[in-house]
């Protein structure tokens, strides 16, 4: 008798499970515990962004004092927020989708569907994740440091999120590509169950 593990997302892995199984299920929970820790980064960046505007409306309307820093930490903030929550956003299938076609389709013909979209959106976020990391390490070698607004610190801080996020995205639309693969071969099996929180989709 096989043992199975709830996993955070609701699927369950086989416990006694050995040689390439036992492989992709570790590599599994890896790719949850950096998902979950970079969309907890977000979640702090984002709390840090709305006390610095906090702190910016009041220094500006109440004390006449505004302050030079802010608007720039809002700026690199936004930037960081959508590299880092995205993984998280990839993983649980949140981003908009328009479903004229696959909601048209039997669940077959639409589960092959989102195996050649998760894996042209995968191809897309790889060389995404090549063209920055190639293009922060240079900045980096380079010493290029910010030229716009009231900071000058290296470029690389700014923009090495982006090849993480973009490599941590790319994983997790390989992995939907998997789910997918699955659910084409086995239409009969259950699906695990959809998460609380939906997203948009426009038909």
């Amino acid at each position: 008798m096989s043992a199975s593990v709830r996993r955070p997302d609701g699927r369950r892995t086989d416990a006694s499970a050995s040689g390439p199984a036992r492989i992709a299920q570790a590599a599994g929970r890896a790719l949850d515990l950096a998902g979950n820790t970079a969309l907890g980064l977000g979640m702090l960046v984002g709390g840090g962004m709305a006390l610095a505007i906090t702190f910016e409306v009041v220094m500006r309307y109440f004390f006449n004092a505004p302050t030079r820093w802010v608007n720039d930490a809002s700026a690199y903030g936004l930037l960081w927020i959508a590299f880092l929550v995205g993984p998280w956003v990839t993983r649980n299938n949140e981003h908009i989708q328009m479903e004229l076609l696959s909601a048209r389709l039997k669940p077959v013909a639409a589960a092959r569907l989102r195996v050649i979209t998760a894996l042209i959106v995968a191809a897309v976020l790889f060389l995404l994740c090549y063209l920055t990391a190639h293009a922060t390490i240079n900045t980096w070698n380079r010493g290029v440091l910010t030229t716009s607004g009231s900071w000058e610190i290296p470029q690389a801080y700014v923009w090495m999120v982006m090849p993480v996020g973009s490599l941590l995205m790319a994983l997790e639309a390989l992995r939907l590509a998997v789910r997918s693969l699955r659910s084409a071969a086995n239409p009969d099996t259950p699906q695990p169950a959809e998460p609380a929180v939906k997203g948009y989709s426009i038909e």
